[in-house]
């Protein structure tokens, strides 16, 4: 896998409700709700003027009423001066770093995932209703997201699965989702409530999602997780997951609106 596939490949398996394509990148935009869906995502191969790059972005939120979002890459290639350079002008502006993140990713061609013990808990798909449910329980997330999250996810064109963690009492206690696209498989909402964390449910559920990608087909997994999330980077490093890139959002913050959580 490369930078570029995987860049693709997220895009796709977390659609926003309106994206807008231009030669420096895609305008993404979901009624404030993620980073992610609400945010520039800059090509990584384009060549650019920053200052009307700046410009551009800045024009697209405004005429929505939301802050202005750069997602930055720090990738280990070439592409690399053109986001340093970018990145120290959005500083320079007042645009302020926010949820520094990893994008790990595991060979399934190469690595076999760690055989994770059973205990009296149970795996089992759901609906996606089902699912937001669970995640915003886990997450905190407000109840008035749920209807973007689900248009979003509703737009997913690729095989996708929505998996639940359920303990002994048969309570949900993890969730997670994937998304095959051609060769990747993506992890999203790795989610475990608070009070259950800690007791394996996690790693069982990534497992079960991996194997369910390489019996499609899938090649590699990837997922993304902020870099203050130790507990989940040590997690997922011990089954096998290798960082592959960094990136950060650049936020120019507006009085009427509150940060993007």
């Amino acid at each position: 896998m490369n930078l570029m596939e995987v860049e693709l490949a997220a895009r796709h398996a977390w659609p926003a409700l309106e994206e807008q394509e231009h030669p420096f990148g895609v305008f993404r935009y979901a009624e404030g709700v993620h980073r992610r869906a609400n945010s520039l995502y800059v090509s990584p191969a384009a060549r650019f003027n920053s200052e009307e790059l700046i410009a551009a972005t800045e024009q697209f939120f405004r005429s929505r009423e939301q802050p202005a979002i750069v997602r930055i890459l720090q990738p280990k290639n070439s592409f690399e001066h053109n986001f340093e350079s970018l990145d120290k002008l959005l500083d320079s502006k007042g645009y302020e770093l926010q949820a520094p993140s990893k994008l790990m990713t595991f060979d399934l061609c190469e690595r076999v995932i760690p055989a994770q013990e059973q205990g009296r808990s149970l795996l089992c798909c759901c609906e996606l209703a089902h699912w937001l449910l669970a995640w915003h329980a886990f997450t905190g997330r407000g109840a008035e997201e749920i209807v973007v999250n689900q248009s979003m996810l509703s737009k997913i064109k690729h095989p996708v699965r929505f998996m639940l963690v359920k303990n002994s009492e048969n309570q949900a206690v993890s969730c997670g989702m994937a998304v095959l696209s051609e060769r990747g498989l993506g992890l999203f909402g790795i989610a475990t409530r608070e009070k259950s964390r800690n007791q394996g449910y996690g790693g069982k559920l990534v497992a079960a999602l991996i194997n369910w990608g390489r019996s499609a087909g899938a090649e590699y997994a990837y997922l993304q997780v902020e870099s203050a999330n130790k507990p989940a980077i040590r997690l997922y490093r011990t089954m096998g997951f290798r960082d592959l890139y960094s990136y950060w959002y650049r936020v120019k913050m507006v009085s009427s609106k509150n940060a993007i959580e």
